[in-house]
């Protein structure tokens, strides 16, 4: 199974057991010139180029999945009114979330799977940072989701509006 992981502004698709060609990673400032540098860059798929700049942008090598399970956790108090990763100033009573990799702006659906209760969030924050975790929700997120006593809950997370880059639930 091949994941895709995005780095912005450059995605990189990792295949199991094989490591990018550093060499053509390198040269991916020149650009190839011929056809047959193409194939030689391995899981590279396309390059393109803005002017004298060659900006990389890498298809995946197959369709990302759009789900993720895990434990769910929230936060708000200590961080009400300060400037999250995106850049906005984090509200605990907006319905946001904090993930690792999910690009900023993407609309999620978490649905707890417990219960059945489920929330709508937009990604503005990173974290959670603790093993295991996989979103950690605003404090509006976790009323509705009830989990304000509970504080971490089992949770599937699915992709509504965005890019995909999560990693399947089991």
């Amino acid at each position: 199974m091949h994941r895709s992981v995005p780095i912005l502004p450059i995605a990189v698709t990792i295949e199991p057991f094989r490591r990018p060609n550093p060499d053509a990673l390198a040269a991916a400032a020149e650009g190839p010139s011929k056809p047959e540098e193409i194939r030689q860059w391995g899981p590279m798929k396309s390059l393109f180029r803005t002017g004298a700049a060659a900006l990389l942008m890498l298809t995946l090598a197959s369709p990302s999945i759009a789900a993720q399970c895990g434990l769910a956790s929230w936060y708000g108090p200590g961080f009400h009114g300060r400037t999250a990763a995106s850049g906005e100033i984090y509200n605990q009573n907006a319905m946001t979330a904090a993930h690792r990799t999910l690009p900023f702006g993407t609309i999620v659906n978490v649905t707890r799977t417990d219960d059945g209760r489920s929330v709508r969030v937009r990604i503005t924050d990173r974290g959670p940072y603790i093993q295991g975790r996989v979103i950690d929700l605003s404090r509006a997120a976790a009323v509705a989701l009830d989990m304000i006593d509970p504080g971490v809950v089992p949770v599937r997370i699915s992709v509504v509006e965005g890019r995909t880059a999560l990693t399947s639930c089991t």
